[in-house]
């Protein structure tokens, strides 16, 4: 649900075409209720007033986190979702009993300490399963606020201490995150996570419902594209204001080739009609919107991450070379196929313009195929 012009354009820039919505069932029938309840959130008076929201800035409007809950005897799958007027709409999924319950909530701040006020049950027990979820979230949420200034894009741990209950808690951060930017949970001195971030994306539209069909993480194996890339004579291309050496395995596509293409670029079509793509775009950020000016590179970059459906938090990798010029890799899963696709991208920026290069490749195909990707990625030289 982009909340402005900005957003529409770096869905422009960030769109590779790879993803289609699913239609399921049920995750409409989840999100006509979350339409319907949130438009009447909007016709009421706030009745937090007197508290200052906690709007979470850095997080925009659609986009969203899972958490794996495996405490004790626990498997639960816990999501929030950014609104544009700061409400936050929670859907939890018991794993076990496939029991769900969906709330919108508000975090406010209130002096020195956070609140948190639940505002509309849509489905489930408050209190079997929702009232322990709240609690797990505001401690979350104050968690990020004692520690914001020491958190950025690279992973940051910070113990929390609970002597009443004789154990120290360890929570990893990374700005890649949204809403509080948890990565992960663990007991100190304990070898696996408890709690921890399996999922990130953004709704692109009002008819995107990639957030209510996420009901559970199960990945299918792409057997078609565990190939090895043939051995072809290389070349040098142009390619927008950039040169790159591919192989005579690579296939220019101009723009408009086929509905979905917004930009130029090379595939390599090997098993099938898209195995492998790279695309270099030059922007000038003022004709796409002011607001961006004021971004930097790695802000840029990290925006180009999360406008993907289904993103894997674990897998997101910031590589700043210099403030101007940041890279990214992280891994996506297809909500319809549950296939993996290694995304490489690389933000360079030149006053208000950016040179975005973006790559992507079935996962299979990456891992059989690792040192080949690299030294093409490695090899594009921008134009002076």
């Amino acid at each position: 649900m982009p909340d402005s012009v900005e957003s529409f354009n770096l869905l422009i820039i960030c769109n590779n075409n790879r993803y289609i919505s699913s239609k399921k069932d049920n995750g409409e029938h989840m999100y006509k209720k979350v339409v319907i309840f949130l438009v009447q959130i909007l016709l009421i008076s706030n009745v937090f007033a007197q508290n200052k929201d906690y709007s979470f800035p850095e997080t925009e409007a659609g986009q969203y986190v899972y958490y794996l809950d495996t405490r004790k005897d626990n498997m639960r799958l816990t999501g929030l979702l950014k609104f544009f007027d700061n409400t936050i709409v929670c859907r939890s999924i018991d794993l076990k009993t496939k029991e769900a319950c969906l709330i919108t909530l508000k975090i406010t701040e209130n002096k020195d300490k956070l609140e948190i006020s639940p505002e509309r049950v849509l489905e489930g027990n408050f209190e079997k399963n929702i009232q322990y979820i709240l609690v797990d979230i505001l401690n979350i949420a104050e968690q990020k606020r004692r520690n914001k200034e020491k958190i950025g894009y690279q992973i940051s741990s910070f113990n929390d201490e609970w002597k009443e209950f004789g154990y120290t808690l360890v929570h990893s951060f990374s700005k890649t995150v949204p809403f509080f930017n948890l990565l992960s949970t663990s007991m100190k001195n304990g070898k696996d996570n408890i709690y921890q971030a399996v999922l990130i994306g953004r709704m692109r539209d009002s008819s995107d419902k990639t957030f209510f069909e996420f009901e559970s993480f199960e990945i299918e194996k792409n057997n078609n594209a565990n190939f090895i890339v043939p051995v072809k004579k290389a070349k040098e291309m142009d390619l927008n204001e950039a040169k790159i050496t591919l192989d005579e395995n690579w296939k220019f596509i101009k723009s408009g080739t086929y509905p979905d293409i917004l930009y130029d670029g090379f595939w390599l079509a090997n098993k099938s009609m898209r195995d492998a793509q790279i695309g270099i775009e030059v922007y000038d950020l003022k004709k796409i919107n002011e607001k961006m000016v004021k971004l930097s590179a790695v802000e840029l970059a990290n925006s180009f991450v999360f406008f993907n459906p289904w993103v894997i938090p674990s897998s997101v990798k910031i590589i700043e070379n210099d403030k101007n010029d940041v890279e990214t890799e992280f891994t996506v899963v297809d909500p319809v196929t549950k296939y993996k696709t290694f995304m490489h991208t690389r933000t360079i920026r030149k006053g208000n313009n950016i040179t975005f290069i973006n790559f992507s490749v079935y996962q299979e195909t990456y891992d059989a195929n690792q040192k080949y990707f690299e030294r093409i990625f490695k090899s594009v030289k921008l134009k002076k």
